[in-house]
C-alpha cells in the first residue's frame, strides 16, 4: 500500500494493530526516511517511547479516530437552502483573510461565483465558529437563500471537483477488489485499505445526496469497505 499511504499513516496503523513496536525491528519504512517519520510523530505527540519500544499515545489514538470517524458520516439531504459567505478585509489583515478562506473551504464552501462562497449544507454555527476563531467579526456576511437558478449541475460538479473525487473512490474500489480476490490476504493490508478509504471520505465533496451524480461511486466504495471489515473480523 506504499502508493496510497504515507509511511506515517502506515506506522500508525501498525501500532494500532500491534499495540507497540520495537524501533530496531521496523522494516517497512526506508531507513533514510525513518528518522524523519519518528521525529514528526514525536513533534505531533502521536507516540510514546520507552526502552526502545514505541506505541501510540492518547493523541495518537485521537488522531487515528478523527480520520476514521469520516467513514460513519451519515447521508445528508438538502433542505432547499444555499448558505453564502462574503468577506472583505483590509490589506494589512491579509494573513487572517487567507486563513479564514482556507477554513471555510475545509468546511465545505466553494467560490461558485467570484467573491461569494457557497454551501448547501447546514453551516451557520460552523461558520460563526470560524469567524470567531479567525477574528473576522464585522468583516463577513452570511446569507441564507433558496434555490439559485444560476447554479446548475455543471457549476456544482466543477466547484467540488467531482471527477477527481470519483477517481479516488474508483481507485479504492479497484484495490479493494484486488485484495479480496487474492489468496495472500493479511489484516494489516486490509486496515491500510480502510484507512485509505477514510482519507477519501474525509476529503470528498461535502454535499447532500441530491447534488451527487447517479454514477457516484461512493456507495459502491462503502460496500467494499464492509467486505474489508468482515475480513478483519473473521
Amino acid at each position: 500500500m506504499n502508493e496510497t499511504l504515507t509511511p506515517l499513516y502506515r506506522f500508525i496503523i501498525r501500532l494500532e494493530d500491534s499495540g507497540s513496536a520495537d524501533l530496531s525491528k521496523i522494516d517497512f519504512i526506508e531507513r533514510n526516511s525513518f528518522r524523519g517519520v519518528i521525529g514528526k510523530m514525536e513533534a505531533m505527540e502521536l507516540i510514546t517511547k520507552s526502552d526502545g519500544m514505541v506505541s501510540l499515545s492518547e493523541k495518537g489514538y485521537e488522531f487515528l479516530n478523527s480520520i476514521l470517524d469520516a467513514i460513519h458520516t451519515p447521508i445528508s439531504h438538502w433542505d432547499g437552502k444555499w448558505r453564502i459567505v462574503y468577506f472583505s478585509t483590509p490589506e494589512n489583515l491579509r494573513a487572517r483573510r487567507d486563513k479564514f478562506r482556507r477554513d471555510i473551504e475545509a468546511a465545505g464552501f466553494r467560490p461558485i461565483i467570484k467573491g461569494l462562497w457557497f454551501s448547501p449544507i447546514h453551516s451557520k454555527s460552523l461558520y460563526q465558529r470560524l469567524v470567531d476563531i479567525n477574528k473576522m467579526n464585522g468583516m463577513t456576511l452570511f446569507i441564507e437563500s433558496g434555490p439559485i437558478t444560476e447554479i446548475d449541475v455543471t457549476k456544482v460538479s466543477s466547484a467540488w471537483d467531482f471527477e477527481s473525487h470519483k477517481k479516488n473512490f474508483e481507485n479504492f474500489i479497484s484495490k479493494a477488489e484486488e485484495f479480496i480476490a487474492t489468496r495472500d490476504q493479511d489484516k494489516i493490508a486490509a486496515k491500510e485499505l480502510i484507512f485509505y478509504y477514510a482519507l477519501i471520505m474525509n476529503n470528498k465533496p461535502q454535499l447532500p445526496i441530491e447534488f451527487l451524480p447517479n454514477d457516484w461511486p461512493e456507495f459502491r466504495a462503502k460496500l467494499m469497505y464492509k467486505k474489508l471489515r468482515r475480513f478483519i473480523a473473521s
